[in-house]
């Protein structure tokens, strides 16, 4: 059984490891607002509206979702995704744990 977090030093190593994936930065208005860098890569998706974007994500990839904290929005899109049958997991801590763990950012 695969696991559904991907923590963010393991995070890092994929940025450079040249595996194709696909990084949904899923943060809600508020959070994306008070800071728009995001981790390089990363597509800018509302996950309140999975629906209307779901069917565009290219399903060869791994996709790696993070919200703010890694709780309520990631698990969100990470379970709308596995139930159509993605390979995905969320960031383990989200944004917060990225910046914690010192990782890259880029501007949006």
């Amino acid at each position: 059984m695969t696991t559904r977090n991907i923590e963010p030093k393991e995070l890092q190593a994929l940025l450079t490891s040249g595996r194709p994936y696909l990084l949904l930065d899923v943060r809600n208005a508020k959070d994306y607002a008070a800071s728009s860098r995001r981790i390089p890569g990363a597509l800018k998706l509302d996950a309140e509206v999975i629906g209307k974007w779901v069917a565009m994500l290219p399903r060869e990839r791994e996709v790696i979702v993070y919200c703010q904290h890694g709780q309520r929005l990631s698990n969100l899109v990470l379970d709308a995704l596995l139930v159509r049958g993605f390979a995905v997991r969320s960031l383990a801590g989200g944004m917060d744990a990225w910046l914690e763990a010192e990782g890259e950012l880029t501007a949006a």
